[in-house]
């Protein structure tokens, strides 16, 4: 009787490694969940410090890509995240630190349009316009213009909100960090009214910016064919990290 032998091992078939893009998949799946279970964690904690820490873990899960790159604008914004909640954590409010980060939240984005205005930058709007459109969209006349100073007003509108919402949260009675210290606020803001702007207001002031300023291009730059707002926010969304790297804000080529 012939007995066969087994194949040699080199000619065993091999398990296929997962793909780079089912990785990543799996990678941003896991990151959902801890930051689902996290912000369920300090929304249900009735301790304003696990509350806090709860806020600087999901922050440090946001910034994680570029922290562990070690970049230091992404160390120096986690610090500064985790100063400005545990300072609102001083105040016992266990949700202090969803209040934290409506003001960090502004801070960063205003810093972020602002960051792009630099010499040897492109404004971050110009970007957007070149990665979405084609660089001949943003050669057409006026429109390279029209990007710098609109990237300049998002940065002074999220600036200025920063700051409304810092020195909401300082001079609210009560439960304001000047209350919390025993101090007299300059101006004493009634919490409730005050609020209902760092919830939910900023927000809305920054949507009917962006609706009167599309309805404003339109008009301004009439001259140029424009996509519908949905359709440009959508690309915009997809191609985020190509106009962050075209800004020069995170290091790269733009594809």
């Amino acid at each position: 009787m012939t007995i066969s032998a087994a194949p040699p091992a080199a000619s065993r078939r091999k398990t296929a490694a997962p793909s780079p893009r089912s990785c990543s998949w799996s990678r941003r799946l896991i990151a959902w969940a801890l930051a689902c279970t996290l912000l369920t964690a300090g929304l249900a904690t009735r301790h304003a410090w696990l509350g806090a820490g709860c806020g600087i873990a999901l922050v440090g899960l946001v910034l994680w890509p570029q922290l562990r790159a070690r970049r230091a604008g992404a160390a120096a914004l986690w610090l500064l995240a985790a100063a400005t909640l545990g300072l609102l954590a001083t105040t016992g409010q266990p949700r202090g630190w969803l209040d934290g980060l409506s003001l960090l939240v502004n801070a960063a984005l205003g810093g972020l349009f602002a960051a792009t205005l630099k010499r040897g930058r492109q404004p971050l709007i110009a970007g957007a316009i070149e990665v979405i459109e084609g660089g001949a969209r943003l050669a057409t006349p006026g429109v390279a213009g029209y990007a710098r100073n609109l990237t300049r007003a998002w940065a002074c509108l999220f600036g200025a909100q920063a700051l409304a919402i810092a020195l909401i949260l300082a001079w609210r009675v009560p439960h304001g960090l000047f209350d919390a210290l025993g101090l007299g606020a300059p101006v004493a803001l009634a919490a409730p009214a005050w609020m209902a702007y760092v919830h939910v207001g900023s927000g809305l002031v920054a949507a009917v910016f962006m609706l009167a300023e599309y309805a404003f291009r339109r008009w301004h730059l009439r001259h140029v064919p424009h996509a519908s707002l949905p359709r440009f926010l959508f690309q915009l969304a997809r191609h985020w990290p190509q106009v962050l790297r075209r800004s020069g804000v995170v290091k790269g080529a733009a594809r």
